[in-house]
């Protein structure tokens, strides 16, 4: 989990404008939270950190709790934006 909370706290350092790691301090939702804060503010992160981040939330979450659902939409919106991420290509990567 270690590897998972570094990641996260990177993401939210990166981001442009900046987030907030576990602002919410609530265990296992913290990560959902970040990605909620970084569609809101239409972050910006460098391209292969996104698709890193994003390549973990898809795995994390994919046949997960009803929480998914709105996971796949966070990392669907996130997906479009500036710098656009393929998400077929993480489906791939991954596969």
């Amino acid at each position: 989990m270690t590897g998972m909370n570094d990641l996260m706290r990177r993401v939210a350092g990166e981001a442009s404008p900046s987030a907030v790691y576990n602002r919410a301090n609530v265990q296992d939702m913290e990560d959902y939270i970040l990605l909620t804060e970084l569609v809101d503010s239409r972050a910006v992160l460098p391209v292969e950190l996104k698709r890193r981040f994003l390549a973990v939330m898809l795995a994390e979450y994919s046949d997960g709790p009803p929480i998914s659902d709105g996971v796949v939409d966070g990392v669907e919106d996130y997906a479009a934006m500036d710098p656009v991420v393929d998400l077929d290509s993480l489906h791939a990567s991954a596969k």
